[in-house]
């Protein structure tokens, strides 16, 4: 699935605060919206064959992925994330914003990665 212009002006418009926190805009392809500091990446991108729309949040020096969603979806208890891929990536981009130094925290990935475990586990 690829993400069109109108949805591109809109993401891009929503990740202005990551512009402000002296992140680049790196790429832009048919399924991904990338920006950088150099430590951290920030892939917004809409799934090939689903329905779904994600952001990670690579930490570049330590090879670490996290999922945007997941770390939403624990922390905020369990409120789920809308189906509609666009409103979904600016929920998560709301969700980055608002919580931008936690999120940018490995510490705190690696938390939320580890309340995701046991979520699933459950």
């Amino acid at each position: 699935m690829k993400i069109n212009n109108n949805a591109k002006e809109i993401i891009l418009k929503k990740s202005e605060f990551l512009l402000h926190n002296n992140f680049k805009l790196i790429e832009i392809t048919d399924a991904t919206i990338t920006f950088s500091n150099q430590k951290i990446a920030f892939v917004i991108g809409y799934e090939r064959y689903d329905n779904v729309s994600n952001i990670n949040i690579k930490f570049l020096e330590e090879n670490e992925m996290f999922n945007l969603g997941w770390i939403a979806f624990v922390r905020r208890n369990q409120t789920p994330l809308p189906q509609n891929k666009l409103d979904n990536i600016l929920e998560l981009l709301d969700y980055a914003e608002k919580n931008y130094a936690k999120v940018t925290n490995l510490q705190f990935c690696q938390e939320s990665r580890e309340m995701v475990e046991d979520f699933l586990k459950e």
